[in-house]
């Protein structure tokens, strides 16, 4: 009976998909000129614009970054400890995070969002995108898992380095 509600349900939903839609027809409603081929350049060039946007955006905190490193770190100690321990602890932080999310996700779903579904959709499809939902955070919190792994042992090894590397004793001769 699954199979059968599934099939109506997809059935009904077929039906109500138009035989034609006019794709552009927001854009050139919201150009007024009634030119397509204008409308649709002037919403590529925007979504360009947004795109270089986008890309650069994380220069300037970079710059910035490391301007307050070159003016504020004094020796190369200073600079494994002030880049070393927020790498460590950063690191080691999202990696215990994303351990436990997707499984946390799986349970939110079938614990909280499940039980609010109304009953009539199908339970394949349900398990479909529960199946979907877990691959897809899987996917995604193993890269974490592996970016904040090497992150957290790079600020590890530069704070043992650190250790290594004596501070020179201040010069008292005057």
């Amino acid at each position: 009976p699954a199979r059968e509600n599934f099939r109506a349900i997809a059935a009904l939903v077929a039906s109500q998909i138009p035989e034609s839609v006019v794709l552009l027809a927001e854009l050139v409603n919201a150009d007024r000129s009634g030119n397509t081929l204008a409308a649709l350049n002037h919403s590529r060039h925007k979504l360009r614009d947004y795109a270089n946007i986008a890309r650069w955006s994380p220069v300037l905190p970079a710059a910035l970054l490391l301007l307050v490193a070159a003016f504020g770190v004094r020796s190369l100690r200073g600079l494994l400890l002030w880049w070393g321990i927020p790498c460590m602890l950063s690191g080691a932080a999202a990696a215990l995070l994303s351990l436990p999310t997707a499984s946390a996700t799986h349970w939110l779903f079938t614990h909280l969002i499940l039980p609010q579904l109304p009953p009539q959709i199908p339970a394949l499809t349900l398990d479909t995108v529960i199946s979907l939902l877990t691959s897809a955070m899987e996917v995604v919190l193993n890269a974490v898992l592996h970016y904040s792994a090497w992150l957290g042992l790079g600020g590890f090894i530069a704070v043992l380095f650190s250790f290594l590397l004596r501070s020179r004793p201040a010069d008292r001769s005057a």
